[in-house]
């Protein structure tokens, strides 16, 4: 019993490599400094026939790198860092996380106020939008102020078949105001958020403000996103009202941002304010379909913390872009998890600046993503010294070359997975296994590597040399810690039956049951069986070591017995 509990592991190999010691093992690339690099090229591991496998790679492609591939068989992992590039496998598709994609701006805003007859009511500025996408049509709602008199605010429609050329609606504005002092939405409907129900109705939230009273949260509905009608008061027009005295939205409720979670529930997001601020904290609500509302309270501590957010629900988790203070932040959370938010308010992923429209600020995001994995985001834009108006300005994400990653694959001799950092996994059928190839267009390095696989076993009349040894393959020399033995000896255990590099097998047999009946001696010795690497001891078929921290990423770590100059040579890449 005990020797059949021990088989699969007897049977399993492993090896790690940080590429600092020779093993002649890898074909193709170059090693320079503890790093494999890649150049137009590939660079393959051999292990021969795999019955399974789980490895593990920390690598990135360089700064003016374009992509980088890991072959298995058939199937093929690629993070195309192209513009509108994303991460593939088979059919399956994910776009780059936060840390992994950086913003590129239009040169000049996509809607900007109109001054005339028509324009009237958007004379004075356009901000504060929300864009949604049916398939075809990229739909912008935006809040248009008015040229003259006190500056009443009404929205308007613009679509487009591309999310850059616009084309107004001559129906605007879609949603008017009777410039009332009475009624809860006067002199106000501004800072809309849209969606879509299950049933094909557009649901729209909006700030509605009463002269001297404040803002609320009113609700309007459409059937074919041009012509809106609302309930009346009592029957759900203001889906959110002000809070009561002491509550942080006691004077006001504005911002609102709208989604609906994977479960149906709907989650609303706004900005409160109490005692005459003008920002304050963020709270939330639900609802179970967008009719009756339930205030879950603030979930910031103040403003500048997810103020005038947009969410996006991917395999990343929740995202969530926001206005931070004359810039726009980043934020992340927990599928599901809508309350509790990491925030990176000290990490502006878009700064205004780059043009005279945008030298004031920017804020008040709308982000969409998109079927290709990349991301579109719209935002109010103001200049102090030359325009004296906000405009909407556009913005959309392309991947970073030069941050770490960590791909973790496993095969299980049927479904090949593959996790980027902490993503979800890619899957795709896979039959056969015998190689791992990396490839690159531009440059890419590899840093460290590990895997644990199991070998196929030989079959009746099989010699057994090929499927349970690592060949020479006679390709670049690349580092790896070495085996049991000191230098010079095989880079697997000796004993282990596995074909040391030239082809010699380290105990002359390699055939599956003559392995057995060796590592049965050594059971007999040694009833707990260890392998030492380079001075390092990982108990039974560890994985390797791997960094806690990779410059300005984090990935999760899979060991924790790097030494200390890996380190100091790993930030000084980062």
């Amino acid at each position: 019993m005990f020797v059949l509990l021990l088989l699969p592991l007897l049977l399993a190999d492993t090896y790690t490599a940080t590429f600092e010691v020779s093993d002649g093992l890898w074909d193709g690339g170059t090693v320079v400094d503890g790093v494999l690099w890649l150049r137009d090229e590939s660079s393959t591991f051999r292990t021969g026939d795999m019955a399974s496998f789980d490895a593990v790679v920390l690598a990135r492609v360089g700064p003016e790198g374009e992509s980088l591939s890991f072959t298995v068989g058939d199937q093929v992992w690629l993070a195309d860092y192209a513009p509108g590039g994303a991460i593939t496998m088979g059919d399956g598709l994910q776009g780059f996380p936060y840390g992994h994609r950086t913003w590129e701006t239009e040169p000049e805003p996509v809607i900007s106020p109109v001054d005339d007859d028509a324009g009237y009511w958007e004379g004075a500025g356009t901000s504060h939008c929300e864009v949604y996408h049916d398939g075809e049509t990229w739909f912008l709602y935006w809040t248009g102020a008015m040229s003259s008199g006190y500056a009443y605010r009404q929205i308007g429609l613009a679509t487009s078949l591309d999310a850059l050329t616009w084309t107004r609606y001559t129906g605007n504005p879609i949603l008017t105001i009777d410039y009332s002092h009475d009624t809860v939405d006067g002199i106000h409907k501004h800072m809309p958020t849209v969606i879509v129900d299950g049933g094909g109705t557009w649901h729209m939230y909006f700030a509605c403000y009463q002269n001297d009273v404040g803002n609320r949260i009113c609700h309007a509905t459409s059937e074919d996103a041009y012509e809106w009608t609302a309930p009346d008061l009592d029957e759900g027009y203001v889906a959110l009202d002000m809070g009561g005295e002491g509550e942080f939205d006691s004077d006001g409720l504005r911002e609102p941002d709208l989604s609906i979670a994977e479960d149906g529930t709907w989650y609303l997001f706004y900005n409160g304010t109490q005692d005459g601020e003008h920002y304050g904290p963020t709270g939330l609500a639900s609802s179970a379909d967008g009719w009756g509302w339930k205030k879950l309270g603030a979930v910031t501590d103040g403003e500048s913390q997810l103020q005038g957010g947009s969410v996006v629900q991917s395999e990343w988790g929740l995202e969530q872009w926001y206005q931070c203070w004359s810039s726009i932040c980043f934020a992340r959370a927990e599928p599901e998890d809508w309350s509790s938010w990491t925030i990176y308010g000290d990490e502006p992923v878009l700064e205004g600046g780059w043009a005279e429209w945008n030298d004031g600020y920017v804020q008040a995001p709308s982000v969409w993503r998109t079927d290709d994995g990349s991301y579109h985001m719209w935002f109010n834009a103001y200049s102090y010294a030359h325009t004296g108006y906000e405009v909407l300005g556009h913005a959309a994400t392309r991947p970073d070359p030069g941050q770490w990653l960590e791909l973790r694959a496993t095969w299980d001799g049927e479904t090949l997975r593959v996790i980027f950092d902490d993503g979800q996994a890619l899957e795709a059928p896979l039959d056969a296994a015998a190689a791992l190839e990396f490839s690159a267009v531009g440059t890419a390095e590899i840093e460290e590597f590990s895997i644990s696989w199991e070998p196929l076993l030989a079959g009746p009349g099989d010699t057994g040399q090929e499927e349970t040894g690592i060949p020479d393959t006679g390709g670049s020399v690349v580092g790896a810690e070495t085996g049991a033995g000191g230098p010079g000896d095989s880079p697997r255990d000796s004993g282990s039956g596995a074909a040391a590099p030239g082809g010699a097998a380290g105990c002359g047999c390699s055939s599956a049951p003559c392995r057995l009946g060796g590592w049965l001696v050594v059971l007999a010795v040694f009833p707990l069986a260890r392998r030492y690497r380079g001075g390092r001891v990982l108990a039974g078929t560890g994985r390797g070591c791997f960094p806690g921290t990779v410059g300005k990423r984090q990935p999760k770590a899979v060991g924790s017995c790097r030494s200390e100059g890996r380190q100091a040579r790993n930030d000084r890449n980062g």
